[in-house]
């Protein structure tokens, strides 16, 4: 059975080739591995509905706004 996963990585500075290599290499795992380095939290919140998990930058708060509009998002990871 297959698990299909949403991420969302906002670094416009972290290459995601390694990742996206791994992903590939799970025959069981379904994932789309959006990249994108958003302007502000609004755009952030746009490209990221519906995502499982997160990966943000370094430069980019978390704040409870944020985590209260994406509800299907339950990990947060940063990339630094």
């Amino acid at each position: 059975m297959t698990r299909s996963a949403r991420i969302v990585s906002t670094s416009d500075r972290y290459d995601l080739a390694l990742e996206q290599s791994v992903i590939q290499s799970m025959i069981a795992l379904d994932v789309e591995l959006i990249a994108s380095a958003p302007e502000n939290e609004s755009e952030l919140i746009r490209l990221a509905g519906g995502a499982d998990a997160l990966l943000i930058s370094s430069r980019e708060g978390i704040s409870e706004e944020l985590l209260l509009a994406l509800p299907t998002v339950r990990v947060v990871g940063r990339n630094s």
